[in-house]
């Protein structure tokens, strides 16, 4: 929603207290009156803040490399890089800075981490139920090399089965 919304930004907070928008410095202090006058500065940030979702686009207009110090992540949040354009193939979960190219853009989402999946069914007790409804644990290449059959495979074909094994509980039922 964050890098979404149709209502023109305002700096206004909502009900939770936080800004629309926030205008950044590279250094990641607020934008002051001065900041946007200096022909020395080429870059800032845009911190957007929409239905519970935050977002950050950061803009490097300079000739030389430049760091971003990212804000704080809310509590239980992340912030993961969503593209730059000084470098369009790195992604991934961003921490603390991020190096910026000359003249380029970077696109952050803050996310929240992933629940925590149950406890997953041991190892041992998996490959069991797997060989117990006749499902090789193992396969080898036409080289004669070994491979074990992954986890995450063998839950799959155990569920197609109709044998959950996705956590401890189902695997021993």
């Amino acid at each position: 929603p964050a890098l979404h919304g149709a209502a023109p930004l305002t700096g206004a907070a909502d009900a939770t207290g936080a800004a629309d928008v926030a205008w950044l410095r590279l250094d990641g202090a607020p934008m002051r009156h001065g900041d946007w006058a200096d022909p020395g500065a080429r870059g800032l940030a845009m911190l957007l803040h929409a239905a519970g979702d935050r977002a950050l686009v950061a803009i490097q207009g300079g000739d030389a490399p430049a760091t971003l110090s990212l804000p704080p992540p809310r509590p239980g949040h992340r912030w993961r890089l969503l593209a730059d354009s000084g470098d369009p193939a790195r992604t991934g979960m961003a921490d603390g800075t991020h190096a910026l190219a000359p003249r380029s853009v970077a696109w952050f989402g803050e996310d929240a981490p992933a629940p925590r999946p149950p406890a997953a069914a041991n190892p041992s007790l998996l490959g069991e139920l797997a060989r117990e409804a006749g499902i090789d644990t193992a396969w080898h290449d036409i080289a004669g090399t070994r491979h074990a059959v992954p986890e995450g495979t063998l839950r799959a074909l155990l569920d197609a089965l109709g044998l959950p094994a996705g956590t401890a509980a189902q695997a021993r039922d």
